[in-house]
């Protein structure tokens, strides 16, 4: 994910860009917004800029969602016993390759999961703790992003606090969450938190006129 993809945002796309530069990459960091506010793109382009940083090759790589120093972890149903991101990390990455402001619907119908209940599992948190005991690969940070930690249920969510708490070192977790009123005090209180804000209309308006050639009468009245 490119910077200039993203809808608006400016400030923060700078505040992020900055803390790059400046050498102020909080470990832990919570997005907060609505869906369609543009959480995921964001967070990908700052972790492009961090492992780019680092190593430019790393770049192409996580804009293929496949740099091997990068996790993502996401709400998903139970599957033989367990419910695990992995099991459908590539249906995952498909859909945000697509479209990186992807919803929570998306998601669930293209699983054709509408039945089935979608949680971050205490089985995922143990599979992420395993994982960051390694070391990285390439020898800089390892990332962790974690999508709708809401759907994190109480096992899961108190595990995970111990991870927050003693993270392995050069480790960067980013986690998004549509509200925190449902996010775990604790958890809340060991990250950087960064609000989204609503889009303003005038960003839509260009995004649709630049973008995707909508004449601007039309493009106002989507917006």
């Amino acid at each position: 994910m490119h910077w200039n993809e993203i809808v608006g945002q400016n400030a923060i796309k700078k505040m992020l860009q900055d803390s790059v530069t400046e050498g102020r990459i909080s470990h832990a960091q919570l997005f907060v917004g609505k869906e369609g506010y543009g959480g995921l793109p964001l967070v990908l382009a700052y972790v492009k800029e961090i492992l780019a940083r680092e190593n430019p090759s790393a770049g192409p790589k996580v804009e293929n969602l496949n740099h091997i120093d990068l996790h993502f972890s996401f709400p998903s149903y139970t599957e033989g016993g367990k419910a695990l991101s992995k099991n459908f990390l590539q249906e995952w990455r498909n859909m945000i390759l697509e479209n990186p402001y992807s919803s929570d619907d998306d998601w669930i119908m293209r699983l054709d999961s509408e039945k089935k209940q979608m949680i971050i599992s205490v089985h995922e948190v143990e599979e992420i703790i395993d994982k960051f005991k390694l070391k990285s690969f390439e020898g800089g940070y390892k990332v962790l992003v974690m999508t709708k930690i809401e759907k994190m249920n109480d096992q899961a969510a108190n595990k995970f606090l111990k991870f927050l708490e003693e993270p392995p070192e050069k480790t960067i977790i980013l986690l998004l969450a549509e509200s925190i009123d449902f996010v775990l005090p604790t958890i809340l209180s060991r990250c950087q938190l960064v609000n989204i804000p609503k889009l303003p209309p005038g960003d839509l308006e260009n995004t649709l006129t630049e973008q995707f050639n909508i004449s601007a009468d039309n493009a106002r009245a989507l917006a």
